[in-house]
């Protein structure tokens, strides 16, 4: 009865450590309308910079962006325009990304999730101006 009791633990305690979910990519819409891609740029470049990523490319509507977190790396790409933005998965290594799965590491959500609520910050604060 003990092993019983003790291999359920187990089983249940593995399963809590999954670290692999579905993939997130962001698109997200501004809480503001009509910023101009100027603005809109500016607030995605400062926001990739405060939380740690490197912006590697850049036009008028697109930016590409990557991120090295000790043997983790990550590279996105944030296409925009004046009222919406989406963030995509573009590679990654040591992050358990799995394409056939669309599964990657709780992390990389975690830091998409935290650079999406840092843009739209960074854009309300630049038309509040």
């Amino acid at each position: 009865m003990n092993k019983l009791l003790l291999g359920l633990f187990l089983a249940i305690a593995l399963a809590g450590c999954k670290t692999t979910h579905p993939l997130y990519n962001a698109d997200s819409q501004l809480a503001i309308t009509n910023v101009s891609n100027a603005v809109m740029s500016k607030s995605i470049v400062s926001a990739l910079h405060y939380k740690g990523w490197k912006v590697k490319s850049k036009t008028d509507n697109e930016v590409i962006a990557t991120i090295n977190v000790r043997s983790h790396y990550a590279k996105i790409q944030i296409n925009f325009d004046g009222e919406k933005y989406t963030i995509k998965h573009i590679a990654s290594s040591n992050l358990d990304y799995n394409a056939a799965k669309q599964g990657i590491h709780r992390n990389y959500n975690r830091w998409i999730k935290m650079l999406e609520a840092e843009i739209s910050r960074s854009a309300e604060i630049a038309t509040s101006n």
